[in-house]
């Protein structure tokens, strides 16, 4: 549902300039964050802040200083709320998470997170997750209930000791017999954010581990199993062989289309190139070691190939699909 939230305190860089340099030299220094920004008005608003006192323009900031920032209440994106508890114990808690909700504050949401929902169910200020997945992804994500957990299971993401596996629907018929994906990834020069092949890039593998064809779309259904864990592995490594994820906006076959998307967000207008309103990738098993010493392997129960599928259906008729 849409919310006005109570508005957020937003922590800026710390200052590392050498002496005191004023806080106008400071905005300068970062003058990327405050683009089209009212900063005159924050002023005299008198959202910027450190050490508990107000800055003014004419304010001085010693070096390792950490000015923060009082973002005013604003209305939020509405999200889905249909959130899966799929395993809860004394120090882990495992949700399946729908599309098109954000795990942690990011741009316009802050309040409407799997995080902050997560948080005002259980009561547990202190949740905190030990993983990513993107917005528009699905399926397992799992949550630390306390600080002292949280890195016991971070370690095991970091060192690749975590099992994942993940349902794609890719546009093309994928080839059965290629069960390997080794390309390594750098960014890409258009797109910051964005992951592209590179061989003098990162390392970056991946387990084709099932490939069925969809005989009523020119797509494929695959189960991939990321070994290495970079960040947008499987739909870089994907749009790298020619086969984007459906719905996939950043990495479909026409980055400019995704760079107009940026600007005007009206996913409806495109959906006859994406064919779907997210990208079609589900986090759907998820297996990882306990404090206990044994093994936790957990599968979501969505059936997001039908969903997809009817969604795809829906997209077809006349006036397209219901992005709500």
């Amino acid at each position: 549902m849409a919310r006005l939230n109570h508005g957020q305190w937003i922590l800026l860089p710390k200052n590392k300039g050498p002496g005191q340099p004023v806080l106008d030299d400071y905005l300068q220094q970062h003058a990327r964050l405050f683009v089209g920004k009212p900063v005159d008005t924050w002023f005299e608003a008198g959202y910027f802040q450190c050490n508990d006192r107000t800055l003014t323009r004419e304010s001085v900031l010693r070096s390792g200083d950490q000015p923060r920032l009082f973002r005013p209440p604003w209305e939020e994106p509405v999200v889905p709320d249909d959130i899966h508890i799929v395993h809860e114990d004394a120090s882990l808690l495992v949700v399946d998470k729908p599309p098109g909700l954000p795990v942690t504050p990011t741009g316009d949401f802050y309040q409407n997170t799997l995080l902050h929902l997560l948080r005002a169910q259980t009561n547990n200020a202190a949740l905190s997750p030990v993983h990513r997945l993107d917005i528009e992804t699905s399926g397992l994500i799992a949550f630390a209930k306390q600080p002292d957990q949280r890195g016991f299971y971070q370690m095991q993401f970091q060192q690749n000791r975590i099992a994942k596996s993940y349902t794609a629907l890719v546009f093309g018929r994928f080839p059965t017999k290629l069960t390997i994906i080794e390309m390594p990834l750098a960014k890409d020069s258009l797109i910051y954010t964005k992951a592209v092949p590179d061989p003098d890039g990162i390392p970056a593998r991946t387990e084709v581990a099932a490939v069925a064809h969809d005989l009523d779309q020119d797509m494929s259904v695959l189960e991939l199993k990321p070994i290495t864990g970079r960040t947008n592995q499987l739909r870089a490594h994907c749009a790298g062989l020619g086969f984007p994820i459906v719905g996939d906006k950043k990495y479909g076959a026409d980055p400019q289309l995704f760079l107009r998307w940026l600007e005007d967000k009206n996913t409806a207008a495109y959906l006859t190139r994406w064919r779907l309103p997210y990208q079609a990738l589900h986090s759907r098993c998820l297996a990882l070691d306990t404090p206990a010493g044994t093994c936790l392997a957990l599968t979501s129960q969505r059936d997001v190939v039908q969903t997809w599928r009817d969604l795809l259906q829906q997209s077809a008729r006349p006036g397209g699909a219901d992005l709500n």
